[in-house]
């Protein structure tokens, strides 16, 4: 009976609003314009400014989860900068462009790798200097584009996409929209998302366009589900795309509302605000199915330092199980979802297995049993007797390291 109940559970319609629970603020100032971004089980946010031009900040800060706690990492070696852009590849991060605080504009770019907490300059963006763009990760190959050169008066609608492993970028097709600033971006499913912002006359936008890298090329989709705004905040959790904060105005309308998007159907849910109220120019980080937004202001005077979890009931991560044999023998890992669609991502489940006496037993809802996993057999296709498994959730039960395991598996096509 229990195993029917959580069933129901998982596929309710009232999840998915999002909860919000306050953690250990930052040990440093408070900020605004900062970047964030996650490697592994840690959070780092750092940079960005305390108040005006002259406290601009290069400091770097590490986020533990486990411990709920803040500690400083080497300082960004580009110096102090704001509105500089930051996302992670793999194991490690990169921090580039923005500006410092004589209001010199660049277009610089390091990558930071928290085993040795060192930073190594790497090619620079080739668009030239600017600050305020927007960045999405697709395939470990990150797409930047959009911002601003306010020296010159000039807005950007030009792309690029930075492969790590050869230090190379490449022009891809421009942004459609109208060249802008201080827009948001998230990836689902392989395909890019870019929208809000504003211009120079402090018009926002609320617009949102596709990319798809295979055929490089952008379509225009639903317009965002709140109210035209920039200096936003967006990240992907799970299958689902996350919009919300920012400013509806500049020097005031801030907001605090936050909105879900489904691009299978194309549309906007609004969700729980952010608990820490109204808010602009945040940074924030994702570490497994949580994400967790940091410092930013309000009306672009009230400096914030707290940080705050987002936690979706409605999140399933993602494993890539080919890593899992570069996994310790001590641990394990227990996906909690897989995609056999024939894409070859994510097509299986599996775990690591280190000897005859694990296995898992995967069952449907009905408790029949599907298939048994073993050292020698350690990977479903999500089929049974031949036959493909229909969408939906599977139990699983079985012994890992000595100790009963069981949980969930979500099967989607």
């Amino acid at each position: 009976m229990y195993k029917l109940i959580f069933f129901f559970l998982f596929s309710s319609a009232s999840f998915g609003q999002g909860t919000w629970t306050e953690k250990m603020p930052m040990t440093s100032v408070p900020r605004m314009a900062s970047i964030g971004f996650s490697i592994g089980e840690k959070g780092y946010v750092g940079l960005g400014t305390a108040g005006s031009w002259l406290s601009l900040l290069s400091d770097f800060w590490e986020y533990n989860p486990q411990t709920n706690s803040w500690s400083q990492k080497a300082d960004f070696p580009g110096g102090e900068r704001m509105g500089a852009i930051g996302f992670n590849i793999g194991a490690k991060g990169y921090v580039g462009t923005g500006v410092d605080g004589n209001q010199v504009l660049y277009n610089d770019l390091w990558e930071y790798n928290p085993q040795t907490d060192n930073w190594i300059q790497k090619a620079s963006f080739p668009g030239g200097v600017r600050m305020n763009m927007v960045c999405f990760v697709i395939d470990n190959c990150a797409y930047v584009g959009t911002g601003d050169n306010y020296n010159l008066g000039i807005l950007y609608n030009d792309f690029w996409k930075y492969d790590p492993v050869s230090d190379i970028w490449t022009q891809i097709s421009s942004f459609p929209g109208l060249a802008r600033s201080l827009a948001t971006a998230f990836s689902i499913n392989g395909k890019g998302f870019v929208g809000t912002g504003k211009n120079f006359n402090f018009i926002s936008y609320k617009d949102m366009w596709e990319y798809t890298p295979i055929t490089n090329s952008w379509v225009q989709k639903n317009n965002f589900g709140g109210s035209s705004r920039s200096e936003s905040h967006s990240f992907t959790l799970g299958e689902y795309g996350y919009l919300g904060v920012g400013t509806t105005l500049t020097g005031s309308g801030t907001v605090s509302d936050f909105w879900r998007y489904d691009a299978s159907s194309d549309s906007w849910t609004q969700i729980s605000n952010f608990g820490g109220g109204f808010r602009e120019s945040v940074s924030g980080f994702k570490i497994n199915c949580k994400y967790y937004i940091a410092s930013g202001s309000i009306d672009d005077n009230d400096f914030k330092k707290d940080l705050w979890e987002l936690t979706i009931d409605t999140c399933y991560e993602l494993i890539d199980t080919t890593t899992i044999e570069n996994i310790s023998d001590k641990t394990y890992l227990l996906p909690n979802i897989f995609t056999p669609n024939n894409d070859n991502i994510n097509s299986f489940w599996s775990t690591n297995f280190i000897d005859d006496s694990e296995y898992i037993l995967i069952l449907n809802r009905w408790g029949q049993n599907i298939v048994k996993l073993s050292i020698d057999s350690p990977t479903w296709d999500g089929t049974y007797n031949t036959k493909e498994c229909s969408d939906g959730v599977y139990f699983y039960e079985g012994i890992m390291r000595g100790e009963i395991k069981h949980g969930f598996i979500h099967l989607v096509r």
